[in-house]
């Protein structure tokens, strides 16, 4: 003869398991929805632009701050200026020799000093579409 206790507790066990796969059946849609806001989003490729044009930044202010004055080109973030005399504490390079130049478009990273009285200057990026002065050119002004 069976146990009565042993025969609800396997009803309940069956009746708990049916409940769980309508819960998940029914609720199967929000649950993918939280699933895929949980995955990774991919980088933007903006931000990347940004990223590598802070690096620069960073180069020409170490730059500045060994040498007193602003570099006349990127180039002489990674070689030391022929113009300087021996006696100039150029610490270089400020940016190491395989550094990527290109902005993730492709395109060379500019830089110019828009005002040396007050020490100023900008780099940027042309943007996505590859052209200058645009609407989408990334720039990182000091």
């Amino acid at each position: 003869m069976r146990s009565p206790t042993r025969y609800r507790l396997r009803y309940s066990i069956r009746a708990m398991l049916i409940g769980l796969a309508l819960a998940t059946y029914a609720f199967w849609p929000i649950i993918k929805k939280i699933r895929a806001s949980m995955k990774p989003r991919p980088v933007s490729i903006r931000w990347i632009a940004y990223k590598e044009l802070a690096k620069f930044d960073i180069a020409v202010k170490e730059y500045f701050i060994d040498i007193g004055e602003l570099p006349a080109s990127l180039d002489e973030l990674v070689t030391r200026p022929a113009h300087l005399p021996d006696t100039a504490h150029w610490d270089g390079p400020y940016l190491a020799e395989g550094v990527n130049r290109l902005d993730p478009w492709r395109q060379p990273i500019s830089y110019e000093i828009t005002d040396h009285v007050k020490r100023k200057y900008v780099i940027w990026s042309n943007g996505p579409d590859r052209m200058p002065w645009t609407g989408d050119d990334l720039s990182y002004e000091e």
